[in-house]
């Protein structure tokens, strides 16, 4: 077996020469303070709901035809410069989060997570806006803690009911839905059990669906941007969601009550049991590793440390890395992290540097940031990132953004071995030796099959 450094390093960090440690280490990490998000921080809110606002009172009055051409095409540029602004904020952190942080191990199950409870940014500049915000929110202050606690944080941010049209799912008896004749939307009903919770293929049924459709209506975002539970709204009387009553009059605690349940549902342990070690292990990892952090998950009323350490406990933990694909972000972040970027020169890189060098870069490699294809997310096999287009891009990047990020570059054998340590392969070393410049050497390494594994 290879030494546990580089294994942690790889299989459970954002790659060398960052360790995270030992895994007791790592997961005393986990349950303590969040490092990263503090050394790092995001737009604040504030900035977000700013540009919000100004968004929603330029739509306003077009609709009131009070807006003159001119003051029209102006206050839609100091919107969009805005929104540049805070977006490019926020990339700048969520790299510097994973290349520069002390807690590797936090960001991948960051990322973990938030692929888990995916919200995309195709349909509106505003919700794009809210993006990092529910991550940091929903997401990054549940990841040492319990699931369900992070389950209820996710469905009901304002971000997700968004995503998934919960603002338009109305009671079809209920006051509204009799006066307008609107009716139920299942996308965050069907999205909960499918995806986030029990998954495909688990013990629930069509009536559950729309059952927990039903109960879930009523909650939505307000004219403020915030969640609400509107009575008028909901369906009125119980519903009944694999094989349990829940509702009037209980309102938002009904649903509540409901996502605890199917948090602590066998079906949701097994599912996020092997969602996690496929995660980290291989496409199909051991039955005994799943079935071990399944009942794990349970007897620790869905706390996630204790599957984390049965995780980091197992003997598959130990093999060597390689099993796994890095997606394309994934992969730029490890880039970073070898190359030892300055951390000033990043945060100081304007928008448009953050687009060529990154944004663009991941889009033809297949990973359009903010935009993931659907409410699944990224996919986490190999097959779906070792493809031709998607190797050339990150053989282009490769070649190219390691000189722009950075006026000098090491040697490439000194290099080859600060990035990839005991995976260093002798065909990869002996290609370094000839490169004829240092450029050429980085972007040897870093194109590497062994880089661009786990």
């Amino acid at each position: 077996m290879i030494d546990w450094e580089t294994v942690s390093a790889v299989r459970f960090g954002t790659g060398l020469p960052a360790v995270p440690g030992r895994p007791e280490e790592m997961l005393r990490r986990i349950e303590g303070k969040d490092t990263n998000a503090r050394a790092f921080p995001v737009a604040p809110r504030p900035r977000r709901m700013a540009l919000a606002r100004d968004y929603a009172e330029i739509r306003k009055r077009k609709r009131q035809k009070t807006l003159t051409e001119a003051e029209d095409k102006r206050l839609r540029k100091a919107f969009r410069k805005g929104v540049t602004e805070v977006l490019a904020d926020d990339l700048r952190a969520t790299l510097l989060r994973g290349a520069a942080g002390a807690d590797p191990f936090r960001e991948r199950l960051v990322w973990f997570w938030r692929n888990h409870f995916t919200v995309s940014g195709k349909s509106s500049p505003v919700h794009r806006l809210f993006i990092e915000e529910y991550v940091d929110s929903a997401i990054r202050p549940h990841v040492g803690g319990r699931f369900v606690d992070m389950l209820i944080a996710a469905e009901t941010h304002p971000a997700m009911l968004f995503y998934l049209d919960q603002d338009a799912s109305i009671g079809p008896n209920s006051p509204v839905g009799r006066r307008t004749g609107k009716g139920l939307n299942e996308n965050l009903a069907r999205e909960i059990l499918e995806l986030h919770t029990m998954g495909v293929g688990a013990p629930y049924s069509q009536d559950d669906v729309r059952e927990f459709a039903e109960l879930l209506t009523g909650i939505g975002i307000d004219p403020r941007g915030r969640t609400a539970f509107r009575r008028r709204r909901a369906e009125p009387g119980a519903d009944v969601v694999l094989g349990r009553r829940y509702g009037a009059p209980d309102g938002p605690e009904a649903i509540r009550s409901a996502l605890v349940d199917i948090a602590h549902h066998p079906a949701t342990a097994r599912h996020l049991a092997r969602k996690i070690a496929a995660h980290f292990i291989a496409d199909t990892p051991p039955a005994d590793l799943v079935e071990e952090m399944a009942d794990a998950y349970l007897a620790g009323d869905t706390a996630l440390v204790p599957v984390y350490r049965v995780l980091l406990d197992h003997p598959s933990a130990r093999t060597l890395p390689g099993a796994k694909a890095k997606p394309p972000f994934d992969f730029i972040v490890s880039a970073l992290r070898a190359l030892g970027l300055d951390r000033k020169a990043l945060a100081a890189m304007s928008p448009g540097k953050l687009r060529r060098l990154f944004v663009a870069p991941l889009s033809v490699m297949g990973q359009p940031w903010h935009r993931p294809t659907g409410p699944d997310g990224w996919p986490d096999s190999v097959d779906a990132w070792i493809t031709p287009q998607g190797l050339a891009g990150r053989i282009q990047w490769a070649m190219s953004a390691p000189a722009a990020l950075s006026p000098t570059l090491p040697p490439p054998a000194a290099f080859g071995e600060r990035a990839l340590g005991r995976l260093l392969r002798d065909d990869t070393r002996a290609a370094l030796a000839q490169a004829p410049t240092s450029w050429e050497g980085v972007g040897i390494a870093l194109a590497a099959p062994e880089f661009q594994t786990r």
